[in-house]
């Protein structure tokens, strides 16, 4: 099994990526999605946050109901050692998750994580490979108005949030990883994928 770490920027074509993959029988996971489904469903994680945080981070300040995830990051954004806590608990059980994840699909030739901060984390050692998908910074801040709405200034302080688009590709290409250049149309990005695992020679179950 090869172990593939898909990553990129906010607003790179992540989702449009995995939505291909997972069309053509791919097994793939989202961290982000499990973050979700983690911080809705799991008892343990949800007391350690309404003991750090109070019940102001839940849904309708019930702790009995999902985080609210803007409100949490309300709390920690701009305040290190309040991050290092949440993630002390969130990440290994994203890590587990991702484990069994892997047992699920052993029989596949390859799987993919979806894991958008895995260069500011220092995971890509974690994988065999990693898949960059790419946007110029440009395009990133124009998507990000276009389709969510922000502000030029809102949009450009969500990029400085991360490492830049620019540096991934760096580090991706360091590593012997893939770049995939989502710069054109739908139809490009496409054919690209195509060629990537006809080029690999690997195929999904």
């Amino acid at each position: 099994m090869i172990k593939i770490a898909l990553t990129g920027g906010i607003a790179t074509g992540k989702s449009q990526m995995q939505a291909w993959l997972a069309q053509h029988g791919v097994p793939v996971l989202d961290a982000d999605t499990l973050a979700h489904q983690l911080y809705a469903t799991d008892a343990e994680l949800k007391a350690n946050i309404a003991r750090a945080f109070g019940p102001d981070v839940f849904e309708g300040c019930d702790t009995a109901q999902a985080v609210n995830r803007k409100a949490l990051g309300d709390k920690v954004f701009g305040h290190p050692d309040a991050m290092a806590q949440l993630e002390g608990w969130i990440h290994p059980k994203v890590k587990a998750a991702i484990e069994d994840f892997y047992q699920q699909h052993q029989s596949a030739p390859f799987v993919v994580a979806a894991i958008p901060i895995l260069f500011e984390k220092h995971r890509q050692h974690d994988f065999d490979t990693v898949w960059l998908v790419y946007a110029t910074p440009e395009q990133q801040c124009q998507r990000l108005m276009a389709h969510r709405g922000l502000t030029q200034a809102e949009a450009q302080a969500r990029l400085a949030s991360q490492l830049p688009i620019d540096d991934k590709r760096q580090l991706t290409q360091a590593l012997g990883g893939v770049v995939i250049e989502n710069t054109g149309t739908i139809e490009q990005l496409h054919d690209q994928l195509d060629g990537l695992l006809s080029n690999n020679q690997i195929s999904p179950n």
